[in-house]
């Protein structure tokens, strides 16, 4: 599972952006037309084109032999975007199927792909934003008794690796906040960063009592959490000015 970073302000330069709208696919250009904001299109964007990145030479995540996908090869495989259940997206590459998810908060920008459904969330800590009321509503008791034996700014700073735990879930289950965060119990992100829910959907639900993995990660003065149902290793690449430049080369833009 690999998990890609952009920060936009990758995409300051005009020359850059514009070079990368000009490969976004339309569904992609449909949704940052309508963000009103200039962050939000950068974001948008950013999100975007990490998703096309990640399926563009990535022999490993599609059994490509290095014969077929070397480091010196433009791979530019044929895609087909698909909705599947519960509204989720996912990917059929060279006819072989891949998930994905995308999330981004304030500057930066995350993709994650991978072989099974996933689900990922990307938070900056801003304790200011966190209130007692909020804790209360969205944790279960395991995670405020956790959180009430903390300092105020710990329990703050803390609460974002829980969100994100939480949503990363919510996320790969496809039903959203209609879950009910404090049904999902990620409470040993606050002692380690990794933890195991189990998943109760509805009688109708194709996830019923599933198990999940949750991953945790620090970047910088954000917390990045991913949902699998597997326990898959994390791979994570920061895509830098150098690295959009030389894909944009690559495909002659």
């Amino acid at each position: 599972m690999k998990i890609y970073v952009m920060d936009t302000e990758v995409l300051a330069e005009q020359n850059i952006y514009e070079q990368i709208m000009k490969v976004l696919p339309e569904a992609r250009l449909n949704k940052i037309r309508v963000v009103k904001q200039e962050q939000g299109k950068l974001l948008s964007a950013a999100a975007g084109f990490l998703l096309l990145f990640g399926i563009s030479g990535q022999s490993d995540l599609l059994h490509i032999s290095d014969k077929e996908s070397g480091p010196d090869t433009d791979f530019q495989p044929p895609v087909e975007y698909l909705i599947g259940v519960q509204g989720k997206p996912a990917l059929i590459v060279n006819g072989k199927k891949l998930f994905y998810n995308l999330s981004h908060s304030k500057t930066k920008a995350t993709c994650v792909i991978a072989h099974e459904e996933c689900g990922i969330d990307l938070e900056r800590v801003t304790p200011k934003r966190v209130k007692e009321s909020l804790i209360r509503k969205v944790c279960t008791d395991r995670e405020k008794e956790l959180l009430s034996q903390m300092k105020e700014e710990e329990r703050r700073n803390l609460f974002f690796k829980l969100w994100t735990g939480k949503e990363s879930v919510m996320k790969w289950d496809g039903r959203g906040m209609a879950m009910g965060p404090d049904t999902i119990e990620v409470s040993d992100l606050l002692v380690q960063d990794e933890a195991e829910a189990e998943i109760c959907g509805g009688e109708e639900s194709s996830r019923n009592r599933k198990a999940v993995t949750v991953h945790s990660l620090a970047i910088e003065d954000y917390y990045l959490s991913v949902c699998c149902e597997k326990d898959t290793k994390i791979q994570l690449l920061v895509v830098d000015k150098a690295a959009v430049e030389g894909f944009l080369r690559g495909l002659g833009k």
